[in-house]
């Protein structure tokens, strides 16, 4: 069976690791355009939280992020927020994070960046 995973399995994997302390946010007309997917609140601080489905190969990642994505991510870096993507292999089902600064420094969409295995104990330990 060649199952081909996807930003809901993504979905459920973040419910998992943080359960109630994650708030999603909703696409709709006017305000959230471009925000992150999610807001995760917990112990060790608030971070915003983008999903994407893509192909991770030897720990790097094609970074891609529409327009709107980019800014709203710029602009909450540049206010202090730590803003992460977690990326889904759409192949194997692996989950992966970077985080929006090490975006930045490599210059932006489309450019691949280093991405870090997302392990649910290394999820959830700054938590207790």
């Amino acid at each position: 069976m060649n199952q081909k995973f996807t930003e809901r399995d993504l979905r459920s994997r973040v419910r998992g690791w943080w359960g109630k302390a994650v708030f999603w946010v909703e696409a709709g007309r006017g305000g959230t355009v471009g925000m992150p997917d999610a807001v995760v609140v917990r112990p060790a601080g608030t971070m915003f939280v983008e999903l994407k489905a893509g192909h991770v190969n030897d720990g790097r990642w094609r970074v891609d992020l529409r327009p709107s994505q980019m800014q709203v991510c710029r602009r909450l870096v540049k206010q202090g927020a730590d803003v992460r993507i977690f990326v889904i292999d759409k192949r194997d089902g692996g989950v992966w994070w970077t985080d929006f600064e090490t975006v930045i420094a490599a210059g932006g969409n489309k450019k691949i960046v280093p991405v870090f295995e997302a392990k649910h104990s290394e999820m959830t330990k700054s938590d207790r």
